[in-house]
């Protein structure tokens, strides 16, 4: 709230010479003074104000305004008077032991850094800096403030620090001869090497160097790990065969004689069989007693390979590959003959087929 306050004036006991010129009429008044005097004085009028928050220099802050004020400064200052906080301001700035001091510009060279600081002449434990560092170290470093000496730079664990990186910033505190740095790890474990196994491996607590890794295997592959395990995210696709659930299908293979090649026939195993791998059981009787067995099993536990059989002056080869077709696998077998550009089954015929090894799960 503005208290406004209006000054009225009564003068009495001038003497002054000329006073006569300030008023006009007979009762010394401020209504009597003449106007230029008037205006003097509505130009001293000032308004009052009775809180802490309002502004403006043309404001008073009232009696009672002040003493809430001087209320608040005892509180905070404890006793103490003007000078005495004064002195005590002026003791911290000067104290580098109890605050930090900040360095902009650090010069000297990679390992031996030079700097400044006003009002430092001597070392003491305690004294804190924070600096820069320009380009990275190549070896132990050290810091020389307003040449007082180069002052070696070590890690909490007493080593020398060497790994200053360009553009970082760094925190030191003078003990003993020695900077040491503030913040680091109490322990350099370097290059770190994880393995991994059937139990989860500890990660040594330190300060790493960035060149450790964790092993990897070009074996870790779905087909690699048994069916339905999870092995660091990859899930198993390998099927058991070594339980009761393994079970067998053959295809009898009857091609076309004189058939271009290739000659196609498609089979299917029945729902339920997961195939592992095929052999061959077929005999091929030419000329009707002929008998010339298949061989280069080359598909034994893979869902694609190719048999061959070898006749007298003939050959045909079979190439086997079965795809999950829905929900059963299907077999596609491709037949061709040699060395002319059909199956030629010199007058014979084929006994047996391709058996399939399989599991039900």
């Amino acid at each position: 709230m503005f208290h406004i306050v209006q000054l009225t004036l009564t003068i009495k006991g001038l003497l002054n010479k000329g006073v006569d010129k300030m008023y006009s009429g007979n009762q010394v008044s401020y209504d009597n003074l003449n106007e230029n005097m008037k205006q003097k004085f509505e130009g001293l009028k000032t308004s009052i104000v009775n809180d802490l928050t309002t502004g403006g220099s043309d404001k008073a802050l009232s009696a009672e305004s002040g003493k809430e004020l001087k209320s608040f400064v005892d509180e905070k200052a404890d006793g103490k008077d003007l000078e005495s906080l004064q002195t005590e301001v002026t003791e911290h700035l000067v104290d580098n032991t109890s605050h930090t001091e900040w360095i902009e510009t650090v010069g000297g060279t990679a390992n031996a850094l030079t700097a400044t600081l006003d009002g430092l002449t001597s070392y003491k434990n305690g004294l804190g800096v924070s600096f820069p560092v320009k380009t990275n170290s190549t070896a132990a470093m050290s810091l020389n403030i307003n040449g007082l000496g180069a002052i070696p730079i070590k890690k909490a664990n007493g080593t020398p620090f060497s790994n200053g990186i360009a553009n970082g910033v760094y925190t030191v505190r003078y003990r003993d001869g020695a900077f040491i740095l503030q913040g680091e790890s109490g322990v350099e474990i370097g290059k770190q090497i994880i393995t991994p196994s059937t139990t989860n491996k500890v990660i040594s607590a330190g300060l790493h160097d960035g060149t450790g890794y964790v092993e990897g295997s070009p074996n870790l592959i779905a087909s690699n790990i048994k069916v339905g395990i999870n092995m660091f995210g990859v899930v198993g696709t390998l099927k058991d065969a070594s339980g009761n659930n393994l079970v067998f299908s053959e295809h009898s293979i009857r091609p076309f004689d004189r058939h271009p090649n290739p000659q196609v026939i498609t089979e299917y195993l029945p729902v339920g069989y997961v195939p592992l791998g095929f052999v061959n059981t077929i005999t091929w009787f030419q000329y009707g007693y002929q008998e010339k067995a298949g061989y280069g099993y080359g598909a034994v536990m893979s869902t694609y390979g190719t048999v061959s059989i070898i006749g007298s002056n003939r050959e045909i080869d079979i190439t086997a590959h079965a795809t999950l077709d829905g929900n059963r696998y299907k077999v596609t077998y491709s037949i061709s003959g040699s060395p002319v550009d059909f199956v030629d089954m010199n007058d014979g015929y084929f006994k047996g087929g391709i058996q399939w090894i399989c599991i039900k799960p």
